[in-house]
């Protein structure tokens, strides 16, 4: 599974085609097992390791405690 959710945050493979490289015979094989081990289905993994939107850096840096200038 860690090379998994590596694949699946780093290589942009489909989910069916990263199933099939680490040896499960389908996708739903390879969605049932991921589930059970990471606690969510392959493609919501995904999804919320994307890589985070303009929105989401904005919001980092207005959160982000800057020196007062000089």
């Amino acid at each position: 599974m860690l090379l998994a959710r590596d694949r699946l945050t780093h290589s942009g493979d489909p989910v069916s085609v990263i199933a099939l490289s680490l040896g499960y015979e389908s996708e739903s094989a390879f969605s049932t097992a991921f589930k059970r081990v990471m606690g969510s289905s392959p493609r919501q993994y995904g999804r919320n390791q994307a890589a985070p939107t303009q929105t989401q850096l904005y919001d980092a840096r207005a959160h982000r405690r800057e020196p007062l200038p000089g």
